[in-house]
């Protein structure tokens, strides 16, 4: 297996990948597959995001990260905004070398920090443990109103 930075051309596998194992981890079936290809080819295209994935040469993406770059409306640093990460389990240990090269990015690109937001659903102990063993930190929480 290796990682490979996505290019326009497979944008649309990569989001079925990611569809099936969104609905896989959530039981839902809410995946924007439009909405994710859209914005992926946009930021793919312009280089303004990125998309790295593990892959062998004989089946499907084992895994991804993705997210793209922004100045924060607070600080004005910009920021590399990781998007979505997921991993299967062929691909174990690939999951930390992917947020590497997600890593390397956005120090390429000039990011000054690294925002990772996880779903609550997702969320669980090892998440944070993981996250503080790499060297981030918890910075604040996010509260979502449905209409």
């Amino acid at each position: 297996m290796q990682i490979k930075q996505a290019k326009q051309c497979d944008v649309p596998g990569l989001v079925a990948v990611a569809s099936t194992a969104y609905e896989r981890a959530t039981g839902k079936k809410d995946f924007r597959v439009d909405v994710s290809a859209g914005n992926w080819m946009v930021f793919v295209g312009n280089e303004t995001g990125a998309i790295f994935y593990v892959a062998d040469n004989s089946g499907p993406p084992q895994g991804l990260i993705c997210g793209y770059k922004t100045q924060n409306i607070d600080t004005g640093k910009t920021v590399a905004i990781m998007w979505h990460w997921f991993v299967e389990s062929a691909a174990k240990g690939y999951g930390v070398r992917l947020l590497w090269r997600f890593q390397k990015w956005a120090k390429e690109k000039r990011c000054q920090q690294i925002q990772i937001s996880c779903l609550g659903e997702f969320w669980d102990k090892s998440h944070e443990a993981l996250y503080k063993k790499l060297g981030y930190k918890c910075h604040g929480l996010n509260f979502v109103k449905e209409f």
